[in-house]
């Protein structure tokens, strides 16, 4: 029997991201793919809280994104942040 883990990031083309750090929460982040030295730039500021687009606090975006960023680095992704 296999059992699969849930996707954490669902990239939405050449920009833009759904990131899931459970399957309660779901969030949409900016960003770009990239080819070069780094493969995606990351746009912190752009986190917003899924379905309904609820802007975040500061506080609450840093927390997301050192989830995101951990999880890019586990998929072996060179990132930028901005």
């Amino acid at each position: 029997m296999f059992f699969f883990r849930p996707k954490k990031i669902i990239f939405k083309g050449r920009s833009g991201l759904i990131f899931k750090p459970n399957k309660n929460e779901s969030y949409y982040i900016d960003s770009e793919m990239l080819n070069g030295k780094y493969d995606i730039v990351i746009y912190i500021d752009s986190i917003r809280k899924q379905p309904k687009n609820i802007e975040l606090s500061l506080d609450k975006k840093n927390e997301i994104s050192q989830l995101l960023l951990q999880e890019l680095k586990n998929q072996g992704l060179k990132f930028i942040v901005r």
